[in-house]
C-alpha cells in the first residue's frame, strides 16, 4: 500500500496527459496528497513526495501549488524533529504567500511556523506567529482555524506559567466552536480544558470537562472517541484512586480493538498490580508478548516487560523482576539504536530510487501504445486511484486522530509512571542487600557456630592423641581455614565492617584482605570523601567497586589493582585500575552479560556514570562519577 499510491500516480500522469501544461498540475496536486498521507508514518518518503510536488507545481508555473508543497515539507522536517529544515521551506513557502496576496494560505503559514517554534520550546516567538495568524483567519471568516489557533496560543501561556491567559485562550477557542456548532471540536475542546484543570490541581472542573466530552462522543457513536476518553478519565485516576482507573481503562478497552486496546490492556494490568493482584496482572500480560502489534512495535514491548517487572516486584521474585527489567532495557536501546534507523533509510531510500528508475523505464514504453489501450487502462486506473485514496485518506484520518489524542491521555500517565521507576529500583536493590545480610547471618551464626564447635571438640581430642600428630595437625589447619573462609565470605556479604566503620574502613579492610593472600597487592588512596554519601549510597558504590575487583582478580590476571576516590563541590570520583591482561570494550559491551547490567544498574540508581578504557596487552582503568 505504501509505494502503490506512487505507482498509480505515474500511471495517472502518462493516461491523462492531454497537454503538457495540465499535466504537471494533476501529479503535484497527487504528490502533495501523497506526502500528506505519509507524513505521520515515514517522513522521509513524505519529504521526497514533497519535493517531487514541488517540481511539478515548478513545471506547471503554479504559486499556489509551489506554496502548498512547501508547506508540506515543512511539516515533514518538524515531524523528523529537524526544525532548522522545517523553518527554511515554511520561510519560502510565507514568501510565495506574501506575493500572491492571499490571506487565508499566509495564515496557515504563520501557524506552521508557530508549530515548529513551539516544538523548539521557543515560547516568545511561536506566540507571535500565532496572533499573526488569527486577523488573517478573521479576515476570511475562517473561524475553526481561528479556535484552534487560540489553542495553541493556550498551550503556550501554560509551557511559561501564564495560567490566567491559558485559561482565557482555551475557553476562547471553545466558545468559538459552540457557536459552529461542531461536536467533535467542541468535545476536543473540553479534553484540552479538562487536562489544564487536572494540571493545575482543579479536580471536580477537569472531571466536569471530560464527562461533557464523553458526553458528545456518546451520541456520536464514535467509538475511538469514547475509547480515548474513557482512557483519558482512567489516567485521571491512576495514581490517586487504582479501582476507579481500573474500571474506566475496562470501559475504554470495550469499544476499541486497535493498536491502542493493547496500550489499554497493559494500563489494566498497571492497576491491578498497584491493587496488589500481581497473579491477575500476569495472566494478561504474558500473553501480550506474543501479539503481533507488540512484536512489531518496540516500545508497547518495553512497555509490556516493564509491567511484568513490576508484578514480580510485587510478588518478591527479585531476581524475575531484575531479569524483565533489563530485557526491558534492551529493547529500548534497540528502539533509540541511531544505526539501525540509519541502515533501514538508506536501504528505503536505495529501493525508491531503483523503483523510479523502472517506473520511468515502463512510461517511455507506455507512451508508444495505442490510444484505445490508454483509455480503456486509464478509466481502471481512476477508478483503482479513486479507491485507494478514499482508502488511504480514511484509515490515515482515523490513526491520526487516534495516536494525536492518545498520546495526549498517555502523556500524564507515562510522566507519573517514569517517576516511579528509580522507586522500584531502589526496592530491588534493598532487596538484594536484604537477602545478602540474611545470608552472612546464616553463614556466621548457623554454619560458624558449628565450625567453632567442632574446633573446640577437635583440640579436646588432639589433646589425648599420642600417634599421628601430622595428620592431626593438618586436619586443625584446614578446619582454621574453613572457620577463616566463612568469616570472609559473611564478611563479603554483610559488609559489616562498612556497617560498623564507614565506607573508607570498608575498602582498606578489603585491601588487606586481598594483599595478605601474597597473590596480588591492593592499593588504596582516599581523599576527602567523609559524609559525602549516604549509608545506601556507600553501600551501591561499594558494591560496585566489589564487582569490579572481582572482575579483574577472575579474569584479568592482574599484580596490582588501585583504587583512588576523591571529591570535588559537586562530584565523587572512584577510578579502580589494574595491570591485567585487558579487553576489548565493544566486543564485551555487546555481550551485556547479567554482571554488566548488573553494574550499570548499580550506576544508574546512583544517578552516575562510567567509563571504560581497555585494550589487550594494556590493562582496565574504570572511572565512575556520582554526582552529590
Amino acid at each position: 500500500m505504501k509505494n502503490c499510491s506512487l505507482i498509480l500516480a505515474l500511471i495517472f500522469h502518462f493516461f491523462f496527459a492531454h497537454s503538457e501544461e495540465e499535466d504537471p498540475k494533476r501529479l503535484s496536486l497527487f504528490m502533495i496528497d501523497s506526502s500528506w498521507n505519509a507524513m505521520l508514518t515515514d517522513q522521509q518518503a513524505a519529504i521526497r513526495y514533497g519535493k517531487w510536488a514541488f517540481d511539478f507545481a515548478k513545471k506547471a508555473m503554479s504559486d499556489e501549488l509551489m506554496a502548498k508543497s512547501l508547506r508540506r515539507i515543512s511539516m515533514s522536517f518538524n515531524y523528523a524533529n529537524q526544525l532548522d529544515s522545517a523553518h527554511y521551506y515554511i520561510d519560502k513557502a510565507i514568501e510565495i504567500e506574501k506575493n500572491r496576496n492571499s490571506p487565508f494560505h499566509l495564515a496557515i503559514c504563520f501557524l506552521n511556523k508557530g508549530e515548529i517554534f513551539y516544538d523548539q520550546a521557543n515560547w516568545k516567538s511561536a506566540l507571535t506567529q500565532f496572533n499573526k495568524a488569527i486577523p488573517s483567519f478573521e479576515a476570511v471568516d475562517s473561524l475553526d482555524n481561528v479556535a484552534r489557533t487560540y489553542n495553541s496560543i493556550a498551550k503556550v501561556h501554560e509551557k511559561v506559567g501564564d495560567t490566567a491567559l491559558a485559561r482565557q485562550s482555551y475557553y476562547t477557542a471553545l466558545k468559538i466552536r459552540k457557536s459552529l456548532e461542531k461536536p467533535n471540536a467542541i468535545a476536543k475542546s473540553l479534553e484540552d480544558i479538562s487536562i489544564f484543570h487536572l494540571q493545575n490541581g482543579e479536580t471536580e472542573k477537569a472531571f466536569t470537562a471530560i464527562r461533557k466530552a464523553l458526553s458528545i462522543q456518546q451520541k456520536l457513536g464514535t467509538k475511538n472517541l469514547i475509547s480515548r476518553l474513557y482512557s483519558t478519565i482512567g489516567g485521571f485516576h491512576h495514581y490517586s484512586n487504582p479501582d476507579s482507573a481500573l474500571f474506566y481503562y475496562r470501559k475504554a478497552l470495550s469499544f476499541n480493538n486497535s493498536l491502542i486496546s493493547v496500550r489499554l490492556t497493559s494500563n489494566v494490568a498497571a492497576m491491578m498490580i498497584e491493587l496488589h493482584q500481581p497473579d491477575s496482572a500476569l495472566k494478561i500480560l504474558m500473553p501480550l508478548l506474543q501479539h503481533k502489534e507488540v512484536i512489531a512495535n518496540g516500545e508497547l514491548k518495553e512497555k509490556v516487560l516493564n509491567n511484568i517487572s513490576y508484578a514480580y516486584e510485587e510478588k518478591k521474585d527479585y531476581q524475575l523482576a531484575l531479569d524483565y527489567y533489563y530485557e526491558s532495557i534492551k529493547i529500548r536501546d534497540s528502539v533509540n539504536s541511531i544505526e539501525i534507523k540509519k541502515s533501514i533509510r538508506e536501504i528505503q531510500e536505495k529501493y525508491d530510487n531503483e523503483r523510479i528508475r523502472a517506473v520511468n523505464a515502463k512510461l517511455e514504453l507506455k507512451q508508444k501504445r495505442l490510444m484505445i489501450i490508454i483509455t480503456i487502462t486509464a478509466a481502471l486506473c481512476v477508478i483503482a486511484i479513486l479507491l485507494v485514496i478514499l482508502y488511504r485518506q480514511k484509515m490515515l484520518s482515523k490513526a491520526q486522530l487516534a495516536l494525536k489524542n492518545e498520546q495526549i491521555s498517555q502523556q500524564k500517565i507515562a510522566e507519573l509512571i517514569k517517576e516511579k521507576e528509580v522507586d522500584r529500583m531502589a526496592n530491588l536493590m534493598e532487596g538484594q542487600e536484604q537477602e545478602r545480610s540474611r545470608i552472612a547471618a546464616e553463614l556466621h551464626d548457623s554454619i560458624g557456630s558449628l565450625l567453632s564447635t567442632v574446633k573446640l571438640h577437635f583440640e579436646a581430642i588432639g589433646s589425648k592423641l599420642d600417634v599421628q600428630v601430622e595428620q592431626y595437625n593438618k586436619g586443625q589447619e584446614i578446619l582454621d581455614q574453613a572457620c577463616v573462609e566463612v568469616r570472609r565470605i559473611s564478611h563479603n556479604l554483610a559488609s559489616n565492617v562498612l556497617a560498623k566503620f564507614g565506607f573508607t574502613a570498608a575498602l582498606y579492610d578489603m585491601a588487606d584482605t586481598i594483599s595478605t593472600s601474597g597473590k596480588l597487592k591492593m592499593e588504596v588512596y582516599v581523599k576527602n570523601i567523609d559524609g559525602a554519601l549516604k549509608n545506601k549510597q556507600e553501600i551501591q558504590l561499594f558494591r560496585i567497586i566489589q564487582e569490579l575487583i572481582n572482575n579483574a582478580i577472575k579474569h584479568a590476571k592482574a599484580n596490582v589493582i588501585s583504587i583512588t576516590i576523591t571529591r570535588d563541590d559537586n562530584e565523587l570520583n572512584a577510578m579502580i585500575e589494574d595491570d591485567g591482561v585487558g579487553y576489548d570494550v565493544a566486543t564485551v559491551e555487546q555481550k551485556d552479560g547479567m554482571g554488566l547490567a548488573n553494574l550499570k544498574a548499580r550506576v544508574n540508581h546512583l544517578n552516575g556514570k562510567y567509563h571504560v578504557e581497555s585494550s589487550l596487552g594494556n590493562g582496565t582503568i574504570v572511572i565512575v562519577d556520582i554526582p552529590l
